[in-house]
């Protein structure tokens, strides 16, 4: 319920039921040695008290139950107080702390037995069931608050987790683009500088290969970042027909690429799997002319139960490698669609094998 309806309500329910109990008390004519002011200032506390029961419900039914062991020890007992008392004890266990709201039967106690005191039925029976009763609204109260607030800890919990997620994906979205491109950025341009002087020609068609190769990154990435934006579903992701694109660009530093892929693949796969196919195949390429200074590849792309991405360079970097973000990011890439991952290095060189389930 909105904050300013609440209000209204509470106010409205604390003036009809102060009204109530004021009429009650002029109605009744003195019946004790209090003055009469005194009488209907009681009854207007413990029905005001209400007006601010979910802002500070302790305070609110620490005050009304003041008032009502006042009004029944030293007054007639009224027949409605008890019942704005059980209100405020209700909105205790329902809106109080979690340690506050267990002062409502602590407080709970001292009120019925001040009610039955003066009360011509015998304390006893009647005492513990009002008692069992009141007990009752306030755990009803207090379980409804509780379970509030699991469901609110579950949402923040799983808000959380989405915003990991969100952060490990774009962190591998920007690993894989931003170093595949920064990669062969400074090979061109380290190939560039060393032949400057030798073969200008060359060199000025190098640096040209460097300023599209960060165009294309700069378009990546502005198409990734669209991901963040309203507009998501109309920005146009990387994918298997993007593959060929990627190998010319490989060439150009010197890893040749062959590809096998299966028409049908590219147009079977939904487009989160597609461009999930890219990353894997462009993080392997670039691990292997990175890491592995390999100068061929194979990319094998075929199949739909599984889907089967196969990528074998002819480098020859150490044989015991420990994997890297890359390949934690590519491992992780597979999970999400319950497909599993495997890379090994044997004599021929690196291989990368992935299996993915089509959703």
């Amino acid at each position: 319920m909105p904050r300013r309806a609440a209000l209204i309500l509470d106010v409205g329910v604390s003036v009809a039921l102060t009204t109530a109990l004021v009429v009650e008390q002029v109605l009744l004519g003195p019946n004790s040695g209090l003055a009469p002011a005194i009488t209907i200032a009681l009854a207007v506390v413990i029905g005001g008290s209400l007006a601010f029961r979910r802002a500070w419900p302790l305070t609110s039914y620490a005050i009304g139950s003041a008032a009502l062991i006042v009004q029944s020890l030293w007054v007639d007992a009224s027949s409605l107080s008890p019942y704005a008392n059980l209100i405020g004890l209700f909105s205790l266990g329902m809106y109080g702390t979690h340690r506050r709201a267990l002062w409502g039967p602590v407080i709970l106690a001292p009120g019925v037995i001040a009610y039955f005191a003066n009360s011509s039925q015998p304390i006893g029976l009647l005492t513990l069931s009002t008692f069992g009763l009141w007990f009752a609204a306030w755990a009803i109260g207090y379980q409804i608050a509780r379970g509030r607030e699991q469901s609110a800890g579950a949402r923040e919990a799983s808000r959380r987790e989405a915003l990991a997620d969100e952060r490990v994906r774009i962190a591998r979205e920007l690993h894989d683009v931003v170093g595949h491109t920064v990669n062969l950025v400074l090979v061109q341009a380290g190939a560039s500088r060393l032949i400057m002087d030798s073969d200008p020609a060359r060199a000025k068609t190098m640096l040209g290969e460097v300023e599209n190769t960060a165009r294309q990154a700069l378009g990546e990435l502005d198409q990734m970042l669209g991901l963040l934006r309203d507009d998501a579903d109309s920005v146009a992701q990387p994918g298997i027909r993007g593959l060929p694109a990627l190998g010319e660009r490989l060439a150009a530093v010197g890893l040749t690429v062959e590809f096998e892929i299966d028409p049908k693949v590219s147009e079977a796969v939904p487009p989160q799997v597609d461009i999930v196919v890219y990353r894997i195949v462009q993080e392997a390429l670039t691990n292997a002319f990175r890491h592995g200074k390999a100068s061929s590849a194979v990319v094998r792309v075929h199949g739909t139960e599984p889907l089967i991405v196969d990528i074998s360079d002819t480098g020859h970097g150490p044989t015991a490698y420990q994997p890297g973000r890359g390949l934690r990011g590519m491992e992780e890439r597979v999970a999400l669609f319950g497909g599993t991952l495997t890379h090994h290095r044997d004599a021929r060189g690196f291989h990368v094998h992935a299996e993915l389930v089509l959703p």
